[in-house]
């Protein structure tokens, strides 16, 4: 429906689909000619959708049926071979390889990892599921560069918290708070979906997520073992000690721990951390903590 299916006739096709299909998801720019999109175009013909519920449909009737040259193949292509005839093509393994990197350890990755994970895809066939398990068990993670290389996304930030906080039923501000953040679930801005990296840093989604975190801690209780521990008795080098291990594994500055500090003891008050005033001023030591850059990053 996006990508003008419902307009992508015999007589006239559409090449929406077909362009964006080689562009965005299996080869990218570069591996396929305006002529492959052409001819995809009619190999697509066909399919369609029911506007009245926007059921997929195939309609033979509008299928162009003659002969089409794709990516240096000859054939009378339908939907289903073209596609086969793309994901033929030693482009469209590196390209997934390449998104699959990107999205999970790191920007730009290197040639041969690309080429190694492309290498893993085509041997299964695409099926990700051994693809996966081998990326996730791999020493790239533990490398110097995949350390805090992916900016969080919106709905890893707020998952992230809610879970750290030991909130189960989201509040009734989070639709609103992921749209101020950049990114409302199954609701792309456009079908290349989100950009991600930096772009969620802009500084009025740091406020956004600022102001949820807030929100949420003053929804959250004091639970026995959390990061909100019903504990009173530890002290304030205990207490940042605590969060920087809980909430950023310990990936601190020393500035930062003695800020926290600072903040966990009042000076200005005289009012040291306390049986009294544990409670709200762990509360916004967690709220600090999060709003510290180290935790926007994974």
């Amino acid at each position: 429906k996006w990508l003008d299916g419902g307009r992508n006739h015999k007589a006239h096709p559409n090449e929406n689909y077909a362009r964006e299909l080689m562009e965005l998801f299996t080869l990218g720019i570069g591996n396929y000619t305006e002529r492959d999109v052409r001819e995809a175009a009619r190999a697509f013909t066909g399919w369609t959708y029911r506007r009245a519920d926007d059921g997929f449909v195939f309609d033979y009737a509008e299928q162009d049926h003659g002969t089409k040259t794709l990516l240096g193949q000859t054939g009378n292509f339908d939907a289903d071979s073209a596609i086969d005839v793309i994901m033929a093509q030693p482009a469209a393994p590196r390209f997934l390889a390449n998104k699959l990197l990107t999205f999970f350890v790191y920007d730009e990755p290197e040639t041969v990892l690309i080429d190694q994970l492309a290498a893993l895809i085509r041997q299964h066939d695409f099926e990700l599921r051994p693809v996966l398990a081998t990326l996730f068990r791999s020493r790239v993670f533990y490398s110097e560069r995949a350390y805090r290389a992916l900016v969080k996304s919106p709905v890893e930030f707020v998952v992230g918290a809610c879970r750290l906080l030991g909130i189960v039923d989201l509040p009734p501000q989070t639709a609103g708070a992921l749209d101020r953040m950049g990114q409302v679930p199954f609701h792309p801005p456009t079908v290349k979906g989100w950009d991600g990296g930096a772009s969620w840093l802009s500084s009025g989604a740091l406020l956004a997520r600022a102001n949820f975190a807030g929100a949420l801690l003053a929804l959250a209780r004091a639970q026995s073992g959390g990061v909100l521990s019903e504990e009173r008795g530890y002290s304030s080098e205990d207490a940042c000690r605590r969060l920087a291990e809980e909430i950023l594994q310990n990936d601190v500055s020393a500035e930062s721990l003695s800020r926290l500090k600072a903040y966990l003891d009042d000076p200005e008050s005289g009012q040291p951390l306390s049986v009294e005033n544990f409670d709200q001023r762990i509360r916004d030591a967690v709220y600090l903590t999060l709003a510290m850059p180290a935790y926007h990053l994974s």
